[in-house]
């Protein structure tokens, strides 16, 4: 088979951050992935050389705004009609997973939005799911516009007639969901932040306010603040303290973190430094006029309770210098010593020289992950180790960076998954051109620490749990792959068989799930030339495991679900309906007539369904709330609402 590359000359690239729900930790985490627009005006979202989202820019968008959620990366698309001058018109609408979301809605004019709009807030996914409402003129927002949140008004403000915000607003966090429903709230003058602003955090049904500060003119900061720590929730309860002047920071920035283990005590992080190894230090460290200076003590992303990580050193001139160490700290034990390096503190200021001691972005208990190698200018060259210290610190992967400064891997490599942990022991084991995977690459997999101990200190794993992988060509996924599931763990070992064109998947796919040492398929179905999804398939509910055996069946026309579709529950082997209904026959994803919907994280502890009428996308008339209890068979009526047309 012969398989046409993409047209990457001369497109442009950068990489950029999402926000992803680890299954694992329970919690939003950072991933990268990288965009690239092409030639023919596509924005290309791409992921560890898979195209996760292609989309074409219609209407000359010279800046488009990109997506930040993994889930809408995957799910959300807009339908409506495309002029021969490819300018939208008509009514848009959008489409989650296949299935219209019939409410968020609105007109285009010669590709300018018109009118009422309701939209998906940039923030939305399933466990945040946020609209936005209000009126656009000649594609610019006017008036009042509001954030809804389980059907609940929880922010918004007006835009004046330039298309900016005026007045008092209530803005939300760019990291809102369930458990980090933290608003901003306070005035703006012409698109401006003036005056006082506070932050809220509601926190069962209450709203505290955790932090704030004063904007002056021209939206610059004065006086003291607190700031929330990016991620903020329930589990890292961080925040940063100090005083600007004219918009810079000024003297000591103190880092406080809260416990939330049955205690309000606000704990400074001194309280946990190891004494023996360094003087004691609060958290954070001086400004001087805007730039960081003398000792610091800095904390990792997602910091908590169980990942209480912190790099400690000097800043000069706003630069890290001289040696810095990486310091874990475990439930409030005694912080270790983790690793660290040099920085130059000669002529240029902030660049890793030397050997270094790094660690992986989820480093915790679970997941001691080292990377050991030099530094030259900058940049990583030679050999590089990989080290999990579990009761003993031992090897399991590594490779080479060029030798010219570039930072570039070549060679043979054995890479580790982004969630590597006890329940997870994923590696990619292949060869690197010029930082581009090539050729073959193996997904192996064991599930415990004590399986083929040996062999994983030698790189060489003869035990394989699960062995799969595929090819790439210039970093981009080609013909025949397994893949492995987000989440792939002990208890939800799910792989994906099929085929990749430019990234694509093509073709038939097929879902098998490995249980009690024996894989069988239990889902799949096809994909068109586009990397749509047509024709009859059987999918997995979102964390799919030994639990909670839910699978979801029908027909896609054209991306969109059609004609009856059904939720089967196995328990104990047998496959037994549970919900289901149909969509609309025009393949526009619109639920119609009777239908039982499941809830929101439906699993063996959460059994709750609902029960009644679709028109047009639309709830009507009564539904009724289901019930039932782990150990029953059949579901009880625990409640009603009505709804109308």
């Amino acid at each position: 088979m012969i398989y046409q590359k993409v047209a990457f000359q001369n497109q442009k690239h950068k990489e950029i951050k999402i926000n992803k729900w680890d299954q694992i930790q329970l919690q939003l985490a950072k991933i990268k992935i990288d965009i690239s627009y092409t030639q023919d005006n596509q924005i290309l979202y791409l992921h560890n050389g898979e195209i996760l989202r292609n989309e074409f820019l219609y209407d000359n968008q010279q800046d488009p705004e990109l997506l930040i959620s993994m889930e809408q990366i995957k799910n959300l698309q807009w339908q409506g009609k495309i002029e021969k001058n490819k300018k939208k018109m008509g009514k848009w609408m959008a489409v989650w997973n296949g299935e219209a979301l019939i409410d968020f809605c609105g007109y285009y004019e010669l590709g300018l939005k018109q009118g009422l709009w309701k939209e998906l807030n940039k923030n939305y996914w399933s466990q945040a799911k946020i609209s936005e409402s209000g009126e656009y003129l000649n594609n610019q927002k006017i008036g009042a516009w509001i954030y809804l949140y389980e059907n609940k008004k929880i922010g918004g403000g007006s835009y004046n007639s330039q298309g900016v915000k005026h007045g008092k607003w209530i803005d939300l966090c760019d990291w809102f969901y369930d458990y980090s429903q933290i608003i901003y709230q306070g005035e703006y003058k012409n698109g401006k932040k003036i005056g006082q602003w506070d932050f809220y955090w509601n926190w069962k049904q209450k709203n505290l306010q955790i932090g704030g500060g004063q904007y002056g003119d021209d939206e610059i900061k004065t006086g003291r603040w607190i700031e929330l720590n990016d991620g903020f929730s329930w589990v890292s309860q961080v925040t940063y303290n100090g005083e600007y002047k004219n918009g810079i920071k000024v003297g000591r920035w103190d880092i406080w973190y809260k416990k939330n283990y049955g205690t309000n005590q606000n704990i400074q992080l001194q309280n946990y430094m190891i004494r023996q190894y360094v003087q004691i230090f609060s958290g954070g460290g001086l400004y001087d006029e805007g730039n960081k200076q003398g000792r610091w003590i800095e904390i990792s992303d997602n910091f908590d309770g169980g990942q209480q990580m912190t790099y400690n050193g000097e800043y000069k001139q706003g630069k890290k210098v001289s040696q810095w160490d990486i310091l874990w700290n475990f439930y409030h034990q005694q912080y270790r010593l983790m690793g660290g390096g040099l920085h130059d503190d000669n002529e240029e200021y902030g660049i890793k020289i030397g050997k270094w001691v790094e660690i992986s972005q989820r480093f915790k208990m679970s997941s001691q992950i080292t990377y050991i190698g030099e530094y030259k200018s900058g940049s990583k060259f030679g050999r590089w180790n990989t080290f999990w210290d579990w009761n003993k610190n031992f090897q399991i992967g590594g490779g080479q960076y060029d030798n010219a400064g570039k930072g570039l891997k070549i060679g043979k490599w054995v890479d580790l998954s982004d969630e590597y942990e006890g329940e997870q022991q994923v590696i990619y084991n292949g060869e690197y051109q010029n930082g581009q995977k090539v050729g073959i690459w193996d997904i192996q997999y064991r599930e415990t620490v004590k399986d083929s101990l040996q062999n994983m200190q030698n790189l060489i794993l003869c035990l394989q749990i699960f062995s799969g992988g595929g090819l790439f060509d210039e970093g981009i996924k080609i013909g025949r792959w397994q893949d492995l599931s987000d989440g792939f763990r002990i208890t939800s070992q799910i792989t994906y068989d099929g085929q990749y064109q430019n990234g694509k998947k093509v073709g038939k796919w097929d879902i098998y799930w490995r249980h009690q040492k024996e894989n069988k398929q239990i889902g799949g179905g096809s994909y068109d030339q586009e990397g749509v999804k047509v024709g009859q398939w059987i999918e997995l509910i979102e964390g799919f495991q030994n639990a909670i055996q839910i699978t979801y069946q029908g027909e896609y026309k054209n991306g969109n679900k059609v004609g009856r579709w059904q939720f089967l529950w196995n328990n104990n082997g047998e496959n037994k309906q549970i919900g289901g209904g149909s969509y609309g026959e025009k393949g526009d994803g619109v639920k119609v007539g009777k239908w039982v919907d499941l809830c929101e994280g439906f699993w063996n502890s959460k059994q709750i369904a609902y029960k009644g009428k679709y028109q047009n996308g639309k709830k009507v008339d009564k539904w009724v709330e289901l019930r039932r209890e782990w150990n029953q068979n059949e579901f009880q009526i625990v409640g009603e609402l009505k709804y109308y047309s």
